[in-house]
């Protein structure tokens, strides 16, 4: 191989350089980015550590007290009668409790949002649900008490048909004797009224009967 002149020394020396302050600069370009790239995992890995943080603390503190509070008082409700509790007052302190929760919880799009969305929601349908038990109750213990004053009326009502059933009968078989006539009359109308009466007593308790069956079957 021939030496080099001055000049192919010159550009090969160049060359070099080239090559070298390239492979620097390349160096220091990769560096900076690991840097950045480092920083911005550990930035969001803090991120993600404090709305763990955040998020247990509001299981510990707000959320699983106040349902473990809504669920004891919830199951009072149902037998709120027969312990002697007040069932508006019941409902009151749910009320509070599960709104109390609702406003604590945060409104984003995460997973965590939603569940706890979700579970105040079946609580409040829960809790709508009992007033409504408790709504039906009052009207089927109201309308077995109307069933039991007709059955009474309606048992009166046999009692007196039969009476008059019976004081006609005897009349007619008696011809009457003095003034029967007037009688038998009176007896027939009051008889009438009797029947009436009793038809209209088993129409009430029909009517009652039916309104229980439905009460029932909700």
């Amino acid at each position: 191989m021939e030496p080099l002149n001055k000049k192919e020394r010159a550009n090969a020396f160049k060359k070099v350089i080239g090559f070298f302050v390239l492979s620097f600069a390349l160096a220091i370009f990769v560096g900076f980015t690991t840097m950045n790239v480092n920083k911005l995992a550990e930035s969001k890995s803090m991120n993600e550590l404090k709305k763990l943080k955040d998020n247990l603390k509001f299981q510990q503190d707000i959320f699983a007290p106040n349902i473990d509070q809504a669920t004891k008082i919830m199951a009072k409700v149902p037998v709120a009668k027969e312990s002697g509790e007040n069932s508006e007052i019941l409902h009151q302190d749910i009320a509070t409790l599960l709104s109390t929760t609702k406003n604590s919880t945060s409104t984003d799009e995460s997973w965590e949002s939603k569940m706890y969305q979700n579970i105040l929601k079946v609580y409040s349908d829960l809790q709508l649900a009992y007033k409504e038990q408790t709504k039906l109750k009052e009207q089927l213990d109201d309308c077995m008490n109307n069933t039991q004053g007709s059955d009474v009326q309606l048992q009166r009502c046999l009692d007196e048909k039969r009476s008059l059933q019976n004081e006609l009968t005897m009349l007619k078989l008696t011809g009457g004797g003095g003034g029967g006539g007037g009688n038998t009359a009176e007896l027939e109308r009051n008889l009438r009224n009797a029947n009436e009466q009793l038809r209209q007593c088993k129409l009430e308790n029909k009517s009652l009967l039916s309104e229980i069956t439905k009460l029932r079957n909700r």
